[in-house]
């Protein structure tokens, strides 16, 4: 029997001329390392569920591969090396005598995530950990570490990003909407944010507001004066020690703050931060300090690492090599195609927007405008993985597209148009009949365009449905008898109506949302903040 030699999404063979460029990455990395004085360990690929989701986020938990062994124990596939490294310290294998401890690893590691921007569902992660030390030392040294292994790879470009997790918890855990505000910020939603805040009539929320906008060097100064209690001015003290550091030992050009950042792992205690490459779409690396992960497993040490992602630090290298100089546009702008764009048009225009190409585009899918900005036209559900991929710095998306797909981007400004609302509905001549259904058969069919929202939607609910995905008009499911019910889109409602369809349950209202580049957010903020502020 002939097997058909191809591999499960989200994995690669690795090649010759690749391998090559990625273990010379590996070596220099590894160099630079050890001139710190750290040490290579390595640790298994999978290691008991319960160990390896302590103090990971949500979405971590939700990403690791999971399975049985023919013990029945619950194991799980490392999806990164931070938890491992902590478990290891914490059984004692390695020598008191040594602390702190410099370990470092290049190591394997494995998420069910989609394959974007060179990071695939196995992936390749170099970092290290500092265990033990003094904070504000280790602070600085792994930032300086991460800046010497950048310049030692041969990149010039690049920034990074720090924040203080301890000075955002204090600020948020003195309001009562703190569960919230923490998933909107980890999720990038400064949209949610700002609503919860913009409610609040509360100082703390007031200055939170202006706290996450904060960039560049002189956002300490101004957090200094926005600290809601001793906890945070605590806080932005050992931030502001570090700093003092870098700047001293003339790492400074390569530092920015950024107080939106608030990564997606509830292991971080204290120092955090991303590192971006110029024209490259994503994090390279990103770490920070994590003094409470020990202490779950019984040894309690201070500690701070960070992790590179070796596929996108090799995609970046190779990118900055080849870039050659020319003029690039001061912004990158995507558009949908369909019923948002003459909306998008008309915001464009009323803001003073050069428009006259977009307006008479003709078959054209990129056009460049008298104000330095270039725009591509997408189809809707594109738009969102072209602005994460950062082959454009912004993009206007409509938020079931970024509801349906989990796209990693920040949700900047409500644009206030293409509203509508997800539903879920049945026949109007099925009143109480598909509950009656359901109470006898246990199950429900439900028919949508839009899987991931509706399955989300039903779990919530705790109810149990066989979902059938379509693609064109949902409404025929439940006439021609395809399916019980339906979660659809609506404007008016009245599509539904007219074929003898109801509204059982509202799930959400959208609207169109500007939504930006992770990187682009940070590396091109002010000239982002002017583009909105003419939104405005």
């Amino acid at each position: 029997m002939n097997v058909n030699p191809i591999l499960p999404s989200g994995v690669k063979d690795i090649l010759p001329v690749e391998a090559k460029e990625l273990k010379a990455i590996k070596k220099r990395l590894a160099k630079v390392y050890e001139s710190y004085g750290y040490e290579e360990v390595f640790t298994p690929a999978f290691e008991y569920l319960d160990v390896l989701s302590l103090q990971a986020g949500e979405r971590i938990k939700k990403e690791m591969f999971k399975f049985l062994d023919d013990r029945g124990d619950m194991l799980a596939l490392r999806p990164d090396m931070t938890t491992s490294i902590a478990r290891l310290v914490s059984q004692k294998k390695l020598s008191a005598e040594k602390i702190p401890l410099r370990l470092f690893y290049q190591a394997n590691v494995f998420r069910q995530q989609k394959p974007l921007q060179g990071q695939p569902r196995e992936f390749w992660q170099s970092g290290i950990e500092l265990i033990g030390g003094n904070q504000k030392a280790s602070d600085a040294e792994i930032i300086m570490l991460l800046i010497d292994a950048l310049k030692g790879l041969g990149l010039t470009n690049f920034k990074i990003g720090l924040s203080s997790v301890a000075f955002l918890k204090a600020f948020l855990d003195s309001l009562p909407e703190a569960a919230d505000l923490k998933t909107y910020l980890s999720q990038k939603n400064l949209v949610a944010v700002e609503e919860i805040l913009s409610s609040s009539k509360s100082k703390a929320a007031k200055n939170l507001k202006e706290t996450i906008m904060l960039r560049g060097w002189q956002a300490l100064s101004a957090a200094a004066k926005l600290s809601p209690n001793k906890e945070a001015t605590s806080a932005l003290a050992s931030l502001k020690e570090v700093a003092k550091t870098l700047n001293k030992q003339g790492y400074d050009k390569y530092i920015t703050f950024d107080f939106s950042l608030f990564p997606d792992f509830d292991y971080y205690t204290g120092l955090v931060f991303e590192a971006y490459v110029e024209n490259f779409g994503a994090s390279v690396a990103s770490g920070g300090r994590y003094d409470n992960l020990l202490s779950a497993f019984g040894l309690s040490r201070p500690a701070a690492g960070f992790a590179f992602s070796l596929e996108r630090l090799h995609l970046a290298t190779v990118r900055e090599k080849k870039a050659v100089a020319k003029t690039k546009p001061k912004l990158r702008v995507a558009l949908s195609k369909g019923v948002l764009y003459p909306s998008s048009i008309e915001i464009l225009k009323n803001s003073g927007f050069d428009t006259y190409d977009l307006e008479n585009p003709g078959r054209r899918l990129l056009i460049n405008s008298a104000d330095d900005i270039t725009y591509i036209l997408a189809r809707p559900a594109d738009v969102p993985t072209y602005v994460e991929s950062g082959v454009v710095d912004l993009g206007f998306a409509g938020k079931d597209a970024l509801m349906e797909n989990g796209t990693d981007v920040f949700e900047m400004l409500d644009l206030k148009i293409g509203g509508c609302r997800f539903i879920l509905a049945e026949k109007a001549s099925s009143l109480k009949k598909t509950e009656k259904k359901y109470q006898q058969v246990g199950q429900m069919r439900v028919a949508t365009k839009y899987p991931q929202i509706a399955g989300d939607y039903l779990n919530k609910k705790g109810l149990q449905a066989e979902l059938i995905t379509l693609r064109g008009s949902v409404e025929l499911a439940p006439i021609t008898g395809l399916a019980d019910m339906i979660v659809d889109l609506t404007t008016t409602g009245k599509t539904l109506v007219e074929n003898g369809l109801r509204v059982v349950d509202e799930i959400a209202e959208c609207s169109a949302r500007l939504i930006a580049n992770t990187v682009s957010a940070r590396l091109k903020y002010e000239e982002i903040q002017e583009f909105i502020k003419k939104l405005k």
